[in-house]
């Protein structure tokens, strides 16, 4: 006798229910391997070496070299050019992370926490006292920032006079993230996910923000004039 229609379609729900969570976990867990590369477990590069091009002040390259250590790029060796300096370094084999990190090196690093869209600073850069990212069970990375103390309090009573409200979180120049200010936010723990995108972007965007913020801002504007691939 076949099966009621009803217990058909139960049956095929249980079994998308049962597969969601695991190929879920499956491309979280991709993701966030690359997400590992990028600094936060020292996977060795095996790629090209390659030279990065900039058009910076010389105080720049500091910033910049912070940043290569946290992604954990191996013997970085940087010179001196006509317009700023260049990086010479071992990139990954991945090629898409590898092609992500030129951008990500010279990124200003500018964060701004506002009132609603923009409507008055509350924190800015100088007010971070840590970056972190971390991942919970079945859930993609998350960049934390972590608020020094008056700027944790500045935070607290904009969003306790403004419980209708809301604060945006920007990173130079673009808004990353909004939080409704009821409840407010007591401990200045920022959360930066990237709602709304696909597992491997959020890893991305979470392995660029850790990077970029916990090195600080750069302190004159970075142009990258372009890369030279110099072996395989």
């Amino acid at each position: 006798m076949a099966e009621p229609l009803n217990m058909q379609r139960r049956g095929a729900l249980g079994i998308v229910v049962l597969v969601v969570p695991v190929v879920s976990i499956i491309a979280v867990g991709i993701g966030y391997g690359i997400l590992l590369w990028y600094g936060y477990a020292g996977h060795p590069a095996e790629g090209a070496k390659t030279r990065i091009d900039f058009e910076a002040c010389p105080a720049a390259q500091a910033v910049i070299a912070n940043r290569v250590e946290r992604m954990g790029l191996p013997n970085p060796v940087f010179a001196t050019t006509e317009k700023g300096f260049s990086l010479t370094v071992r990139m990954p084999a991945d090629e898409k992370v590898a092609a992500d990190i030129p951008a990500t090196l010279a990124a200003p690093g500018k964060l701004e926490v506002a009132r609603g869209e923009h409507d008055g600073l509350i924190a800015s850069s100088e007010d971070i006292d840590d970056v972190s990212v971390s991942m919970g069970f079945m859930d993609a990375p998350r960049t934390w920032i972590k608020l020094k103390p008056a700027a944790s309090a500045r935070l607290k009573d904009a969003m306790s006079a403004d419980m209708q409200g809301h604060v945006s979180i920007w990173v130079d120049g673009e808004v990353v993230t909004r939080r409704k200010n009821a409840p407010p936010i007591a401990d200045g723990q920022l959360d930066l996910a990237a709602e709304g995108q696909a597992d491997v972007n959020v890893v991305t965007f979470a392995a660029a923000m850790g990077v970029v913020l916990s090195s600080g801002p750069l302190p004159c504007p970075v142009t990258l004039l372009g890369t030279t691939q110099l072996d395989k």
